[in-house]
Parts: C-alpha cells; structure tokens; sequence
C-alpha cells in the first residue's frame, strides 16, 4: 500500500514538476509559518513565568507620539509616576522603579562594560533573588553598595569570594566606588 502511494507520488512529480514544486514550496512555507506563530506564542505566553508574582506584576509603557503622527513605545516612564500611582490606584499593593544603563566598572586591572541597574526599596520584594554569598539587607541601610550576579563577580574579581571587595563604576549619574554585598544568581 505505501509502496503504491510512492510509486504514484514519484510520477506525479516527473510529469507535473512545475506543479509538484509549487505545492512542496506551499508546504515548507506553511509549515514554517505555523512553527513560528507557535514559538512567537509560547514565548509571549511564558514571558517572565519565572517571577512568582508574575499573576500581578505590571509593567507601565510610555507612548511617544513623533512629528509625523507615528507612535513610539518605550519603558521609560517619568520617574514621579510610581509614587502617584501608589497614592492614587488602591489596587497597587506595590510599585518600584529601577533604572538601567550600560557602564564601565573596573576593579584593579580589571575593567569591563556592563549594564547595571539602580533600584527602588521594594524591588527585592518584587523579584526575589536567590544570594550565593552576603547579604541583601546592607542595600537598604548603606550607601555605595551594590549585589553582583556570579558572571560579573567571576569577570571583576576572578574566582575570589566578592563580598567586601570594591569596584568603580564610570557612569555620570553613578560614578563612585561601590561595595559588593551580595553575590546574586544570574538571571533566568
């Protein structure tokens, strides 16, 4: 029985080629296709599951309207606007906003550009982070400290425990010396 299906399939190919391409090429596009909607799916469906308040975490987007009356949209929102939101939505048990940039950082011989992030109190409670070494609490109470995922620890100091060392950060809002406190995990 299959023998006879491929044996008509083969001569369906021969005679009709023109024909036989048309439909193997509207397969393999339509294939294709339904494979990319279903990873363009599972990706919107799972972006950040790996928070635990995923449920109830928000993230507010800022529409920009150009000269020619097309929209941007962008992250960054007008630092005021968290503590209006908590005053004013009695829904919003929490809200924190944070900060990235990219930046030098050097620690003795050793300088690298890495992105950074400068976080509000509550940020920790949001997206808990798991701590190798140190602790986080010295964030809250200490200036000039920071928490550092392995890779940037491994990267700065090498193989060395990281907590109590120092390392300089270039960027023009945040230049100083910071001291690691905490040695995080790398995000997920």
């Amino acid at each position: 029985m299959l023998r006879n299906y491929l044996t008509i399939a083969i001569r369906n190919l021969t005679r009709h080629p023109g024909y036989a391409t048309i439909n193997v090429v509207g397969l393999a596009v339509g294939v294709g296709c339904c494979i990319l909607v279903g990873l363009f799916a599972m990706n919107e469906i799972g972006y950040d599951r790996h928070h635990p308040l995923s449920d109830r975490t928000y993230r507010l987007i800022r529409e920009m309207r150009v000269k020619d009356g097309d929209s941007k949209f962008t992250s960054g929102v007008l630092g005021p606007i968290g503590p209006a939101i908590r005053e004013s939505i009695p829904e919003v048990e929490s809200a924190v906003r944070f900060w990235d940039r990219w930046s030098w950082v050097r620690a003795g011989d050793r300088e690298f550009e890495r992105r950074f992030y400068v976080v509000e109190e509550g940020f920790l409670e949001l997206f808990p982070q798991r701590v190798d070494s140190g602790e986080l609490e010295s964030l809250r109470t200490r200036p000039f400290t920071a928490a550092i995922t392995q890779t940037t620890a491994r990267m700065l100091f090498g193989d060395v425990d990281p907590v109590g060392k120092t390392f300089r950060c270039d960027y023009k809002y945040v230049v100083g010396d910071y001291t690691v406190v905490a040695d995080i995990a790398d995000p997920a």
